[in-house]
């Protein structure tokens, strides 16, 4: 068994800790990652994804910034003779937190690894690396092809248009340790579809008997929008899809003291699988028109598909997906689970444009958009040797 107090397991985790990659940035890290593939005999194209094209990428969310931002992306094929027909893959930009500085040190602690970044996603990133230095002893190695990219902001960054470009493979997986602190006990195998609607209702103004005084006006004269907005959301909350999960998010007004509101604006979020986002909306909307017809007498605005979205995508009861348990069961002796609730996660890229199935796992992690990120030492090993077996059994 390879010694995880190793220098060349600890040295990789540095070297990709210490080198920035905020979300949204270019870094050096794609020189770095390049520079690594290559050096294991790999074919690296290195592409740049222009987030404002993918605007209306049916896969992933909007970007915030939708500036001229050119950000890499890297593909890469292993020699010839060599493929196994598999993806990995895995994103390498970070959070951003706001007031700190970066920790771009690794440090250990009681059986964890610390630094930024490291449990989103860095950890996946190493493992990758390290798991391609492992199949290259073997006596027969075979090797995945590997893309490495920005996938925060739902993967328009562009995670999204690099899993898009790659060929000829079978199966992938995603290089990621679980959010829910359950290590290799949950495999992601299937990824819930997100979508955000905003609502606007519309009231009327009772007519104000003293000129702008607004207390003068009887609101018994008036309608209020606040008024049409709760009778939609008694609706809402009280629809029951056994694959679709509806909630009232948030609920904002422009009225004033002693002012009948005659707007109001409602937030609805919408979790689902087994349909697309155009589905959804085209419930949302035929919902919504019968039930505005009933509860107010004026015309009121449809919904508004906005913010994050994502379509949802399966990879159940295959079995690639079995030979994934069975190997995480090999060195851990976990009984392992799908999980089947993470919303927007990066496995549906290779189900949605490629058809593939695909599995996301990875070690035992923590401190997940909180500044103080960790992954389990012992559990990072497994990591490098199940994606090590992998390649190994899953030939072309």
């Amino acid at each position: 068994m390879i010694n995880l107090e190793s220098d060349r397991y600890r040295r990789i985790l540095q070297q990709i800790i210490a080198i920035s990659s905020v979300t949204g940035f270019s870094t050096a890290l794609t020189d770095f990652l390049s520079y690594r593939l290559k050096e294991f005999g790999y074919e690296v194209k290195i592409n740049q994804v222009q987030p404002h094209l993918w605007q209306n990428d049916f896969q992933g969310s909007p970007p915030d910034n939708q500036g001229a931002v050119f950000l890499d992306y890297i593909i890469a094929y292993p020699p010839p003779g060599k493929d196994s027909g598999l993806l990995l893959f895995a994103h390498y930009d970070t959070e951003n937190y706001i007031g700190s500085e970066l920790d771009l040190t690794l440090t250990e602690d009681e059986g964890r690894f610390y630094g930024h970044g490291i449990a989103d996603d860095k950890a996946g990133v190493a493992a990758i690396l390290l798991s391609i230095e492992n199949s290259k002893l073997a006596k027969e190695p075979y090797l995945p092809a590997v893309v490495f990219a920005q996938a925060k902001q739902g993967g328009s960054l562009g995670m999204s248009a690099a899993i898009s470009q790659v060929t000829q493979r079978s199966a992938a997986v995603y290089a990621h340790p679980a959010e829910s602190k359950q290590g290799f006990k949950q495999v992601k195998t299937a990824s819930r579809g997100v979508a955000n609607f905003e609502l606007f209702f519309k009231g009327i103004a009772p007519f104000e008997s003293e000129e702008n005084t607004p207390v003068s006006a009887d609101p018994r004269e008036g309608l209020s929008a606040i008024e049409i907005a709760i009778k939609f959301i008694q609706e809402v909350t009280s629809w029951n899809d056994p694959d679709i999960v509806w909630l009232v998010s948030d609920v904002a007004s422009s009225g004033s003291h002693f002012q009948v509101p005659i707007e109001c604006r409602v937030r609805v979020s919408v979790w689902f699988k087994k349909f697309t986002i155009q589905d959804v909306n085209s419930i949302l909307q035929s919902r919504y028109g019968s039930i505005v017809r009933k509860i107010s007498p004026i015309e009121n605005p449809l919904p508004q598909l906005v913010g994050i979205r994502a379509n949802p995508a399966e990879s159940i009861s295959n079995e690639f997906v079995k030979l994934v348990k069975e190997i995480i069961f090999l060195y851990t002796s976990e009984d392992v689970k799908d999980y089947e609730w993470h919303s927007a996660s990066d496995i549906r890229f290779p189900i949605l444009h490629l058809g593939i199935p695909t599995a996301g796992l990875g070690c035992l992690a923590g401190g997940f958009y909180g500044g103080k990120e960790w992954i389990d030492k012992d559990s990072f090993h497994q990591f490098v040797q199940i994606l090590t077996q992998l390649s190994g059994r899953y030939p072309k």
